[in-house]
């Protein structure tokens, strides 16, 4: 903890309060309005959810005030923006799913913390085990996990039944900065991710192998620059494609993408009722509770765009993609000013994670790409994704205000030096 007095650090995240107030307020609201026309019976569930939605990110807010005050201030207030949605729709649908739903935010929030504290002092010698121990999950996954969806992506432990892939996927990204920055050859992360993602084609997965290794392929352009790579990553994952394009599951993902009229009542069953509730929905949408989420399968996890579509309109669509367009945005800004290697290649990594899962899921649901088992980050439905991508936040922005005051002092100091040559005074003398 730095030796900030407390007023200091209340003072330098006013920024955050004001634009997390901005946020909360409407999304709160539309909490509120959730269950409308269940009438008066309705009100009670839903000012639960509006008030745990208030107090976690605020609670938050207090930790990143005591703990980390010069944490980036645009993240919280960002990733509120489709946690809020999602919770709406939720709620809307089933009270059950969104108090779930707050449940694991609040258990992610506490892993924020935790993360936030612990990041920045992991010893980088400790990357190869936790990235070993990621794959070997993934693979043991496959031979012993449980089915849901056609993916048998799941693990039961002591009676909770969590996705492994969640977790995986951002031990996997530090892991590959760490590498990366310590000079360890790229052919070691490309093989990590290819092992990772043979383990999650063998789950019958499609899009998460997908878009792991090409994160890997990012990640090793960004510390190397050469081109090279990238045209050997790729030819290596080709192999990969064809493998997992003849399963069973993803075959029949693939056939309902190119054309779902060929079996309306089948396979393009969820395809065509998710064209259908964005065409109902418009600009604006038919208002939130009076659309029809229950004729649309996995209306909470997969097709949640869908339904947000339908009641929300585009505006409300366009809401959700422009808060992770900027939160990708603000992640490679944040790798831009880190201090160090590792933070740089760990925050681009995450960026690139996270705008790749979110561009998967608004193609899958507008069929511009085959619909995959992604879930839209803090919208869809899901204690273990909701859990990692609040995690995911914690690790972006630990120096980034530190960079900043770095620097000035640096261009200061260089423009002494520079001014001494010249023979003038330097910068600021009387």
């Amino acid at each position: 903890m730095s030796r900030w007095s407390w007023r200091a650090r209340i003072d330098a995240r006013r920024p955050e309060r004001r634009l997390l107030w901005s946020a909360l307020i409407p999304c709160g609201v539309l909490i509120l309005l959730s269950r409308w026309t269940d009438g008066w019976a309705g009100w009670p569930e839903s000012a639960k959810v509006a008030a745990g939605y208030g107090a976690l990110f605020f609670g938050l807010h207090g930790a990143l005030v005591v703990l980390r005050p010069r944490a980036d201030m645009l993240l919280l207030p960002l990733v509120s923006v489709p946690c809020g949605i999602g919770l709406a729709l939720l709620n809307r649908m089933d009270p059950l799913l969104a108090g779930r739903q707050l449940l694991a935010l609040a258990a992610g929030g506490v892993a924020l913390v935790a993360v936030a504290v612990a990041a920045p002092r992991a010893p980088s010698h400790i990357a190869p085990v936790l990235g070993a121990g990621a794959v070997a999950t993934l693979l043991l996954t496959a031979a012993l996990g449980s089915e849901a969806g056609g993916a048998r992506a799941w693990l039961s432990v002591a009676g909770l039944r969590f996705l492994p892939v969640e977790a995986a996927k951002l031990v996997l990204v530090w892991c590959w900065g760490v590498m990366l920055s310590r000079g360890m050859s790229p052919w070691l992360v490309v093989s990590t991710a290819a092992l990772a993602s043979a383990g999650l084609v063998a789950q019958n997965e499609f899009g998460y192998p997908l878009i792991l290794f090409v994160t890997a392929i990012a990640m090793i352009y960004a510390a190397t620059g050469r081109r090279g790579w990238l045209v050997g990553s790729l030819a290596a994952a080709v192999p990969l494609g064809f493998f997992a394009g003849d399963l069973p599951h993803v075959r029949n993902r693939v056939t309902a993408w190119l054309d779902p009229w060929a079996d309306p009542l089948g396979a393009g069953y969820q395809a065509l009722q998710g064209m259908f509730a964005l065409s109902e929905g418009g600009l604006f949408g038919r208002a939130i509770g009076a659309g029809f989420p229950e004729l649309l399968p996995a209306a909470h996890t997969d097709y949640i765009l869908a339904s947000v579509g339908e009641e929300l309109g585009l505006a409300g669509q366009l809401s959700v993609l422009g808060a992770c367009g900027l939160l990708v945005a603000r992640a490679f800004a944040i790798a831009r000013r880190a201090p160090g290697k590792r933070e740089r290649l760990v925050s681009a990594g995450l960026g690139v994670l996270l705008g790749l899962q979110a561009v998967w899921m608004a193609g899958g649901v507008t069929r511009l790409l085959p619909l995959s088992g992604l879930g839209m980050p803090w919208l869809s439905y899901g204690g273990s994704a909701a859990l990692a991508n609040l995690a995911d936040i914690s690790g972006r922005a630990q120096r980034a205000q530190r960079r900043g005051r770095g620097g000035r002092g640096r261009r200061r100091r260089g423009s002494i030096v520079a001014a001494r040559r010249r023979g003038a005074a330097p910068p600021g003398a009387d």
